[in-house]
């Protein structure tokens, strides 16, 4: 089993976010293979999807025909925001607490924000990363206006999807990923992958990339060098070195004391007394 499948087996991955790109929107397709592999191990709690993004009767059909078992899809797609009396978020709230120890999907992000908000998709999303007692799985689709700040923070385990050179053909998709992975002892793993995955029956096998470039927060790709890896970092809590203002600033104070011009024949320093007044110090002071 590939080192992609084995995070939704590790217990200690309670919270992924699979954030899709733009031409890398295969967020569904991941996260079954990961569930049918829950399925696998004989892990049998209920998965429970949150549907905010695309009508329920598709998602319901691709799923059986995927071969997934004991899932039931909760739409929210199909509600009247425009209606009063529907209240997305205590809805939300109130079905969440009584499903403490199911696996919950939430498809999307972004439909979710622009249904309750982002502050409190940001909360609601916070809340169940520190109670749910089970797996959740997140999908952050970047096609939507409502983008999640700083998603990457989300959970403990990032996933950034991305498209690939290869091309895909038949029922067979490509595409990279890029995952951050955040230990319980506050250490941090980064590795990437090639994909390639059946979208019939969700199966899928990975390879690893070397010197892959890691896409930041903003989507962009950055590259740690060798050189960057092995320069020495500073151990203080403040900084040593100095700017060539502040070099400039230096050079240009006066001191109270002249340094001999030929130092290798005499070392003697000529000190410049201060011009006080001995006999009236008041006078000198600056009133």
């Amino acid at each position: 089993m590939t080192q992609l499948l084995n995070l939704s087996l590790n217990e200690c991955n309670k919270f992924i976010v699979v954030d899709e790109g733009i031409n890398a929107t295969y967020g569904k397709h991941l996260i079954i293979a990961w569930l049918l592999a829950l399925r696998k191990k004989k892990i049998d709690n209920p998965i429970d999807i949150l549907l905010f993004s695309t009508p329920k009767y598709s998602l319901t059909k691709y799923l059986q025909s995927s071969g997934l078992t004991n899932f039931e899809v909760q739409d929210y797609f199909n509600l009247n925001i425009d209606d009063d009396d529907v209240d997305v978020h205590e809805q939300l709230k109130s079905f969440v607490a009584q499903r403490t120890n199911s696996i919950l999907v939430i498809d999307c992000l972004g439909t979710l924000a622009l249904q309750i908000g982002p502050a409190n998709t940001c909360r609601f999303v916070e809340k169940l990363s520190k109670n749910h007692k089970f797996e959740v799985f997140c999908i952050h689709r970047r096609d939507f206006y409502q983008v999640i700040p700083r998603v990457e923070s989300l959970g403990n385990v990032y996933v950034k999807l991305e498209k690939s050179e290869q091309v895909s053909f038949g029922s067979n998709i490509y595409y990279k990923i890029s995952v951050t992975q955040r230990k319980t002892r506050g250490s941090i793993v980064r590795w990437s992958e090639m994909v390639q995955q059946n979208i019939e029956n969700c199966v899928l096998r990975s390879d690893s990339i070397v010197d892959f470039k890691f896409p930041d927060s903003s989507g962009e790709a950055t590259k740690t060098t060798k050189s960057q890896e092995g320069a020495a970092k500073p151990q203080a809590s403040f900084r040593l070195d100095m700017s060539e203002a502040e070099i400039r600033q230096r050079d240009s104070v006066p001191l109270p004391y002249i340094l001999s011009d030929n130092p290798e024949k005499e070392s003697k320093i000529f000190y410049v007394p201060d011009d006080f007044d001995e006999e009236d110090p008041d006078d000198d002071l600056e009133i």
